[in-house]
């Protein structure tokens, strides 16, 4: 963003008590759990962090260079879960204000009619762990009856509770 608009951004939003412009911050988490809504281009970490913290969001995505940003945001608002505006739809000041107006009355990511998983680190832990114990032969662990492959141990030492499987 070029800087003067930039300044002029937070200049406008200085006019008002309840805005707070941040630009760049390395640990987000804090202020986004306590925000009422966020306003946002759609990356990919910042969108996750919306949904995991179940935040109002309007999103407005990147549209030049990649596309990955619109398509994400696309899908998003098509299933209910944040409001999106186009760049050149922000100049519109009443389109905007509108827009803000609405951000704390429209529901929550949680409260779309979609089966939102967030759960995609237990979900990959537990295809790992399904396909290594898949591909290593098991072998004995003693007299409990259970049986454990070579890999599956120590990816549990590691990642996850010890993966046993019934003899």
């Amino acid at each position: 963003m070029h800087p003067s608009k930039r300044e002029e951004i937070h200049r406008k939003a200085g006019a008002h008590s309840s805005f707070h412009v941040i630009d760049f911050e390395l640990h987000l988490e804090p202020i986004m759990q306590s925000a009422a809504g966020v306003v946002s281009m759609g990356g990919y970490n910042t969108f996750c962090e919306i949904l995991s913290f179940d935040k109002r969001a309007i999103i407005v995505p990147r549209t030049l260079a990649r596309e990955e940003q619109l398509i994400r945001t696309c899908r998003a608002a098509d299933l209910g879960l944040i409001n999106m505006l186009l760049l050149e739809e922000c100049d519109d000041a009443g389109l905007l204000a509108a827009a803000l107006h609405r951000l704390p009355m429209r529901p929550k990511p949680s409260d779309a009619n979609y089966d939102l998983s967030l759960g995609g680190l237990r979900a990959v832990s537990d295809l790992v762990c399904s396909y290594l114990l898949r591909r290593q032969k098991p072998k004995h662990v003693g007299d409990s009856g259970l049986f454990i492959s070579d890999m599956a141990e120590s990816y549990g030492k590691v990642q996850a509770p010890l993966l046993e499987i019934a003899a």
